[in-house]
């Protein structure tokens, strides 16, 4: 009977006056997840699922470019930029 009762409080959580709600331990143990992991919530009309959230999907891409430009070019384009750019008087009224 106290293992019925126990699977039966670990199925269900309560949504706090802030909406929020606490995820057994033994839950996140089983998704993989830890304090920090960001998870994303998909909901499903009066449903709705939690699971860990995936990279953004272009962090596949990140350093697919090198060596297509030599080396310092892109501190020299902000340089550039930056000796463009006056620099904002913040005195000025418009």
């Amino acid at each position: 009977m106290a293992s019925e009762v126990k699977r039966t409080r670990r199925n269900r959580i309560r949504l706090s006056s802030k909406n929020q709600i606490t995820i057994p331990v033994s839950v996140l143990r089983e998704m993989g997840v830890r304090p920090g992991d960001e998870l994303e919530i998909v909901p499903k009309g009066r449903e709705a699922t939690i699971r860990p959230a995936g990279s953004p999907p272009w962090t596949k891409h990140i350093g697919s470019l090198t060596g297509v430009w030599p080396p310092g070019h892109l501190d020299a384009l902000r340089d550039e930029w930056d000796r463009s750019q006056p620099v904002a008087d913040l005195d000025r009224t418009a």
